[in-house]
């Protein structure tokens, strides 16, 4: 969702970083809601229940995990004094 004709001088509240970050985020965990429905429908199929529940399982670790990054992103640009939509090259973010 990158605007290139937008002005780079312009400030956004968050960097395309922490941005995509949350989209991940945000489209995985609807997956993961999605998945519980297909775990009901596969009650009957072992094999495809069993592979289901692996990619649930490794789903919501990736949740976690980019959840953890952006906690992280989030706080450094805080403490840093940066100001809003600024990235770390010191330059406005484009979204």
């Amino acid at each position: 969702m990158n605007q290139g004709s937008m002005s780079s001088s312009q400030n956004f509240p968050i960097d395309n970083l922490a941005y995509d970050l949350m989209m991940i985020i945000t489209k995985k965990s609807k997956s993961l809601e999605a998945m519980d429905q297909y775990l009901q429908d596969a009650q009957n199929n072992q094999r495809v229940k069993a592979s289901l529940e692996k990619i649930r399982q490794q789903d919501e670790e990736c949740v976690r995990e980019l959840t953890q990054h952006l906690s992280f992103l989030i706080s450094k640009h805080q403490s840093s004094g940066q100001g809003p939509g600024q990235s770390a090259t010191g330059g406005a973010s484009k979204r």
